[in-house]
Order: structure tokens, then sequence, then C-alpha cells
């Protein structure tokens, strides 16, 4: 009986083991992931927020419009810069991607302003206005499509087209927002500060995007380890 129980612990502590080697690889640190972070800043003189005179429906859009600034007075912040991720040799997974991305019409504002999405995915589009918005999308100065939203309506499309596509309204033309529409499902924007963190990313080498639609976009390669994050700086002109 002895040697049966003996025999017993033996096999139990061979499952065990085997357990955590093949099937828990985290515990010996082959399941650690990587991180990037930074800030992204304008190196030059902060821009000033024009306000634009509104004639078109005043009694619903404000009798004028103010640009939003894009970058923090207070430390030359980049915001809503939108950073990806591609591997080098062949394309990443993740499952931060978002399946849908919204947006809304409210007092004759788009928001939000800049918005980064995959490809192929759908965008709903919701009117909290009372009146007719037609949305024009463009990319590279072509045509893709123009949106009637009648008052309090909404509707879903899909975005096909890689790259950047501004939109503006055809009735009121001061209200206008930017997509990028990227293949990557790695991606985020920086916030208020310009400060932007993308975690739980596969050690390699992969290519950073920078992308603002006012600003010069810029690419350059990094390579992220599981020791500790990555941590960079980027300028925008």
């Amino acid at each position: 009986m002895k040697n049966y129980m003996i025999k017993l612990l033996f096999l139990f502590f061979i499952v065990s083991l085997f357990h955590l080697l093949l099937l828990d690889p985290i515990v010996f640190g082959a399941g650690k992931k990587g991180a990037v972070m930074g800030t992204v800043q304008f190196p030059g003189t902060v821009p000033k927020s024009k306000s634009i005179p509104i004639k078109i429906d005043p009694n619903i859009c404000g009798s004028a419009f103010l640009e939003e600034p894009y970058v923090n007075p207070e430390n030359k912040g980049v915001q809503n810069a939108v950073i990806s991720l591609k591997n080098k040799s062949d394309k990443v997974t993740s499952n931060h991607a978002e399946d849908r991305v919204y947006i809304i019409n409210k007092n004759c504002k788009i928001e939000p302003n800049i918005t980064v999405m995959q490809v192929n995915k759908e965008i709903v589009i919701k009117n909290a206005d009372p009146i007719l918005h037609v949305l024009q999308f463009t990319h590279n100065d072509q045509t893709l499509f123009n949106l009637p939203l009648s008052g309090n309506g909404n509707i879903v499309k899909q975005i096909d087209q890689l790259g950047p596509i501004h939109v503006k309204c055809l009735i009121h033309p001061f209200m206008e927002a930017f997509f990028l529409v990227i293949d990557s499902p790695i991606y985020t924007q920086t916030d208020r500060n310009g400060s932007f963190k993308l975690p739980d990313i596969n050690s390699g080498k992969y290519i950073l995007s920078v992308w603002h639609p006012t600003l010069k976009s810029i690419e350059k390669e990094i390579e992220i380890s599981q020791d500790q994050p990555l941590e960079i700086s980027i300028n925008l002109d």
C-alpha cells in the first residue's frame, strides 16, 4: 500500500510538471508581452484656434464655430494622433480592434474629430441634430460617397478604402472630420498630452506609423522586447 501511494504521488508530480511546462508557459516567462509607449509633440509655435462665423441654421449650430486645438499649449503634446503597428514579416493579430466605429453629428459638430479604424469595418453615423446633414467622404480629393442624414437619423456604412479620409458636410461646410483607415489591428490615439501606450505586443520588429491630418506623418522601424517597455519621443512638424 505504501509503495502504491508513493507511485501515485510521483505520477501526480510528473503530470503537474508537464502541465506547467507545456500548458502554462506564462509561469516560465514564455508568454510575456512587450509594450511601446511615448509622446508625440509639436516642435514649433502652438497654432491658434480659428473662429468661423455661422450663417446656416444658427439656432442649432450657434453663431460661430471654434476649431478644435490639436496641440496642448501646456506641453506641446499632439492630441488624437494615430499610432499604429505592423509586423515587418507578416500581419499581426490583436484583440484590440473594434468591430464598429461610432461618430455623431451634434450641434453641427462631428465627434470625434479624428478617428482610426480597420479597413472593411462598419461605421455607425448618428445625427443628433433635428436638421439635415449631408456628409461627403473623400480620399485623395476623390469623392467616395455622400451620406444624407435626416434629422435624428443614423446610417451604417462599411469602409473598404485604405488611407486618410476627409469628411465634411455639404450643407454646413465648417463641419469636418478625419478618418485613417488601416490594415493593422494594433492602434491607438494620443491623449490630450500627446501620450500613448500600446501594451501586450509580441516581441519582434515592427513599423511604427504616426499620423495626424494637419501634420507630417512619419514611419520608423522599432524593435519590441519583453524585457521592458520601449519608450520613444516623436516630433511632428
